[in-house]
């Protein structure tokens, strides 16, 4: 896909355009000691399967879904603490400039990855965001990116999505759209490779070296 105004661009937000990951490791660990209580926390185990929705990965790792209120309460405590990944700023400001229609297939649920945008100043850049609550089957089913694509009514080819994790890959591929793996996300980089995105880029503004537009 190279470059061509009003063609659809589809983030996923965590690891691709937000560093959520430190306010991750707290929320995660407070919700395990507050219903678990005894053990330590799987959190690298956690991370393993960033892309799908909260409650699903409690099921993959035989958790109660009770975690889920108190991650909740102590994200949202944490979210100001939460920055973009370098060069996301200019990225989107680009990208918007030339015309792309940009949107959000996150595994959060739609109203906090709204919140979390308008928090750290880039809501203005999206014209849709939608989280896993949202659709009947989260990634790395595809519900979300062909809900996405069916709003601005856009084809297969005329849609790129850029996500982190295997789920993604996994969505874009089951989706039928050229998808391309973020390495600076929080996959490690031989998953990201083993799921074959279609392309893998290196950093944010590296996107737009890839779409031939000029930083």
């Amino acid at each position: 896909m190279t470059e061509h105004s009003n063609n659809l661009i589809i983030f996923d937000l965590d690891g691709v355009l937000i560093d959520s990951l430190p306010v991750m490791k707290i929320a995660f660990h407070y919700a395990y000691q507050t219903v678990v209580k005894k053990g330590n926390p799987p959190f690298n185990e956690y991370i393993k399967h960033l892309g799908k929705g909260f409650k699903d990965i409690m099921k993959i790792l035989s958790l109660p879904e009770t975690l889920y209120e108190p991650f909740i309460y102590k994200s949202n405590q944490l979210t100001s603490t939460i920055q973009c990944f370098p060069g996301v700023s200019t990225l989107l400001e680009t990208l918007n400039n030339k015309g792309y229609l940009l949107s959000i297939a996150t595994g959060k649920e739609g109203e906090r990855a709204r919140k979390t945008l308008q928090i750290l100043k880039i809501s203005q850049y999206f014209h849709l965001v939608v989280g896993s609550d949202q659709v009947p089957s989260p990634k790395p089913a595809p519900d979300i990116l062909f809900y996405i694509m069916n709003h601005f009514k856009k084809t297969k080819q005329e849609t790129l999505f850029i996500g982190d994790s295997t789920a993604d890959i996994e969505a874009g591929h089951a989706a039928n759209v050229f998808t391309c793996g973020a390495l600076w996300g929080y996959s490690d980089s031989a998953s990201l490779t083993a799921s074959k995105p279609k392309q893998l880029i290196n950093t944010p503004l590296d996107l737009l070296a890839f779409l031939r537009i000029p930083a």
